[in-house]
């Protein structure tokens, strides 16, 4: 199992959370979490499925986010700054 981890950047926002998107889900990345501070949230994409992830869970800075097995863990976000 595979898991990615990025941080948007005011000058590669796009590029994070369209074009890697796609990238990671060709490449068969199981599990891509992009945080965004841009946003105030974090996104986990699951089950890529050709040029993109079928599922996706999305929660705001403050709520945790709960990672699958085999990594069975909940993310606190609490600690999470927008930019």
């Amino acid at each position: 199992m595979l898991l990615v981890a990025e941080v948007t950047s005011r000058s590669n926002a796009g590029a994070d959370r369209e074009d890697k998107r796609e990238i990671y889900a060709r490449a068969g990345i199981e599990f891509y979490l992009l945080i965004d501070p841009l946003l105030n949230r974090v996104t986990l994409h699951t089950n890529p499925e050709g040029v993109d992830y079928k599922d996706r869970v999305i929660r705001n800075f403050g709520e945790g986010l709960a990672i699958p097995k085999p990594f069975d863990f909940t993310l606190d976000t609490s600690g999470f700054r927008a930019y």
